[in-house]
Parts: C-alpha cells; structure tokens; sequence
C-alpha cells in the first residue's frame, strides 16, 4: 500500500493526505511535490502537518523568529514615526510681530512658499537705500528704514523718504512715484493665505527652518531608540511625542 501527502514545495504546508491503492491521483501540480509517509504518520493526520528537509512535521517552517518579529516590529515603528514626522512638518509654527501663525507646508502649498521667502530674500540683498530726487522705474524698489517698497508707478521722489506704511494695499505717494510694501503671500494651515513683509518672510523661512530641523533629529532620535529597542513591546512603546 503506497501512502503519501501532496505538499506545497513553497509554504511546506501538506495540502492532501493521498492513498494511492484506493483512489487515482494525477501528477503533483506546479509547486507542489509528494512524499511517502509512514503507517504511523498516516494514523496521525489531525492538525496541520509540513514536509521540511523531506520529513514531515508540526512545527511550521514560515513562523518567523523572535529576530524576525522584532525587525518587523522595527519596520513598522519607523514607519509610523516617519508619517508622524511628515506630518508634524506639513505645518510649520512662527511668531512674526508677537502674533503666532502655522505656514501651510503640506506638498501642495511648500514649493510656494518657499518660493515666496527666496524672492524676498534676493529683494532684501538686491534692494538699495531710498534716494531722494531720483528716477525709478515700476517694479523698482528701495529700502526706507530697513522696509521694502516697491515702484506700483514709477516716477522721480521728493525731497524726503516716504513713511513706509503698515498695511499692504496703501499706496503712499513720493514726488511721482508711488511705493506700496513688498510682499508675498504666504499660505497658512488655515486655509487663509495672507501678504508678508520682506522681512517677516525671511524671519518665517528661518523659524521654519529650525523647525523642521528640529524635527528631523526628533525622528533620528526615535529611530535610533527603536533600532535599540530588543523587544517588541519596548519597540511598539516609542512614539512620536
């Protein structure tokens, strides 16, 4: 009497417990083989059973070890500090004039605003003193007390610097030429967006800046805690604060 188990030559795992005498069986499908059991291994079919180095037995060969649970665990762990991480610096927190305010740095929203500290840092270290009686062009700009302005229309100024103002939007008047602050619009977690100052955007960039430099060494930190951790509960125990 010929007794055998067809097995899954990938997982181990016997797929059928086959009596050759008594039935007809094909040939073994694709990445499957048989192996010829024992009268006693054919009395002890309970359970789920694995044909590992030609043997068969109980123990499941595809368990992962405690090593492997513990890399899996770490794989995991980084991977949800790492989200975290993204999120936490998709909105970057600054204090501009004593007012606190959340820059919108999500993918969609980052590539503008940095943009937007970038020009004002080229218009910062381009941008000369005001000079009276002097012929600017639209667009041009000039620096009066540290404040940007630009030329909305361009003209010849007085005699004495314009009182730079306060508020986007106010023209002020210079001889023939009009100044209006300059400024880039910035875009907030909000959903509002709203102009700043030169300065004020370099002042947010910086902030930024340290922010999100902050945070990656937060995550570094926490990477290397898990990386050391040697259990899994001590690894699933670490997260983003």
């Amino acid at each position: 009497m010929t007794q055998q188990v067809l097995y899954d030559t990938k997982s181990a795992l016997v797929l059928q417990w086959q009596d050759t005498d008594q039935y007809g069986y094909g040939p073994a499908p694709a990445n499957a083989d048989t192996l010829a059991v024992t009268s006693a291994e054919w009395a002890d079919q309970a359970g789920d059973w694995y044909v590992v180095s030609g043997a068969l037995t109980q123990t499941n060969p595809n368990t992962p070890t405690a090593a492997q649970l513990l890399a899996q665990a770490q794989a995991a762990q980084i991977a949800i500090l790492t989200a975290a991480n993204t999120a936490a610096i998709s909105a970057v927190p600054c204090t501009i004039n004593g007012t606190d305010y959340t820059l919108d740095n999500s993918p969609a929203r980052q590539t503008q605003n940095i943009s937007a500290a970038l020009t004002a840092g080229g218009v910062l270290s381009a941008s000369k003193a005001w000079v009276a009686d002097t012929a600017y062009a639209t667009g041009s700009t000039c620096s009066v007390g540290g404040v940007i302005l630009f030329a909305l229309t361009g003209g010849t100024t007085g005699s004495s610097a314009p009182t730079p103002q306060t508020a986007f939007g106010t023209p002020v008047t210079d001889g023939t030429v009009a100044w209006e602050l300059f400024g880039r619009r910035v875009y907030l977690t909000s959903g509002a967006s709203m102009f700043m100052t030169a300065q004020d955007l370099i002042s947010a960039f910086t902030q930024g800046e340290l922010y999100m430099h902050n945070m990656a060494n937060q995550l570094e930190s926490l990477v290397a805690e898990v990386n050391a951790a040697t259990t899994v509960s001590a690894v699933q125990a670490i997260v983003w604060p």
